[in-house]
């Protein structure tokens, strides 16, 4: 919501600064707003990996939904505080006559720093995925047993619920259509505030109005309230799955199914 609308004040102030080309404050905030909108949606997307992680299995990341969430939105709040100082210094600078390049050069180094935590999240969430579809959790040493005969149970690696997998679905594409929007914003500032980039509407139009306005659409259809935390969005993984999973520890830790047949019964004592 917080990204729409950011969004709806950028574009309002990019009309309102065609109809006024010599009007500053327009131009500044349709510039700052659109830099700044897509980093409320990146902070959305980071929380709702964390959640598909929790309702999956925590096991088979690298680390736990927690920690993940509070990392990426961390460095996302980051990048937008860096963004908006950049912003500000390129606004003071224009109305001051001087050169705003320093300040856009702020919001430059903003952008790929949040470039950066978005690739560090598709990288993590590949890695979880590719793990939870070959049955391959993540071992940390402080919580292996010395003892293999003592390891707790281990579940089984359930199917993905459905509503999950429509969730991912969305996380993805607006994951890569926000890729795309944040190196086109890279590249446009980096040419400068009078390069032909950042005067090229079509462009614009294609390669940052266009990507957001797709991501936000598919968020809306993909709903994440509705498939995460809806009524049949289901419970977090780690009881559903000793609910409905059970398995026995067998030998050195290796999880094998409960047998009745097999198990051992306690030998009663003959007295003589």
């Amino acid at each position: 919501m917080l990204c729409a609308l950011t969004e709806v004040i950028g574009w309002g102030a990019r009309y309102w600064s065609s109809q006024d080309y010599v009007k500053l404050d327009a131009f500044l905030m349709e510039i700052c707003c659109t830099v700044l909108a897509p980093s409320f949606l990146a902070a959305g997307l980071f929380f709702v990996l964390g959640v598909i992680i929790n309702r999956l299995d925590p096991r088979y990341a690298r680390f736990s939904p927690k920690v993940f969430s509070s990392v990426f939105i961390g460095c996302d709040l980051i990048a937008l505080v860096i963004q908006a100082v950049g912003g500000a210094g390129a606004s003071i600078s224009f109305k001051g006559g001087g050169d705003p390049n320093k300040g856009a050069k702020i919001m430059v180094g903003g952008i790929i720093f949040q470039i950066v935590a978005i690739t560090l999240y598709a990288i993590t969430a590949l890695e979880f995925s590719i793990r939870y579809h070959f049955d391959k959790p993540v071992v940390r040493r402080n919580q292996v047993a010395q003892d293999t005969e003592k390891q707790p149970p281990r579940a089984s690696r359930p199917p993905v619920p459905r509503n999950i997998k429509y969730m991912s679905y969305g996380l993805i594409l607006s994951t890569i259509l926000l890729y795309i929007r944040s190196i086109y914003r890279t590249i446009e500032l980096l040419d400068g505030w009078t390069g032909p980039i950042i005067h090229n509407q079509a462009l614009f139009d294609w390669m940052d109005a266009f990507p957001i306005c797709l991501a936000l659409f598919a968020l809306n259809i993909l709903n994440p309230g509705r498939l995460l935390f809806g009524r049949n969005a289901g419970q977090p993984a780690s009881q559903q799955q000793l609910n409905e999973y059970p398995i026995q520890t067998g030998r050195l830790g290796v999880d094998s199914p409960v047998d009745d047949s097999t198990m051992a019964t306690p030998r009663r004592s003959i007295s003589k």
